[in-house]
């Protein structure tokens, strides 16, 4: 409900909100060739355009069982998963705006590995 002058409110109404800064929730998509290495507790490196280069870093929080809905497209399924970055620096914070678009990358235990693509690699 929008408030206008001369509005009426109950007790109890909220009449507006403010939101903390402190920490960031960041929404992404996990391919379902990664799905089973993903999970909640794992360390996460964001990093957008309007941060200048610098990364936050956080942990996953929730990973999706159920795949997000693309049956008219023909690309793989992918999860819905969310990360949570705490103690974001007031100059970190300043470049930070609600809805921008992030990187996510998922730290997942392991061996290294250099990855390249298949069609890369070439029979003797």
């Amino acid at each position: 409900m929008e408030l206008v002058v001369g509005s009426e409110i109950k007790k109890g109404q909220a009449l507006l909100s403010i939101g903390d800064m402190g920490g960031i929730t960041v929404d992404f998509q996990i391919s379902e060739a990664d799905i089973n290495r993903v999970k909640p507790g794992l360390e996460v490196v964001v990093s957008t355009s309007g941060t200048h280069a610098t990364t936050l870093n956080g942990v996953v929080k929730t990973v999706a069982v159920q795949a997000k809905s693309n049956r008219s497209s023909s690309e793989a399924a992918s999860f819905p998963a969310t990360a949570h970055v705490e103690n974001i620096k007031p100059e970190q914070r300043e470049f930070l705006r609600v809805g921008m678009s992030a990187k996510v990358m998922v730290k997942i235990p392991g061996k290294s590995a250099i990855m390249v693509p298949i069609s890369s690699i070439q029979p003797d």
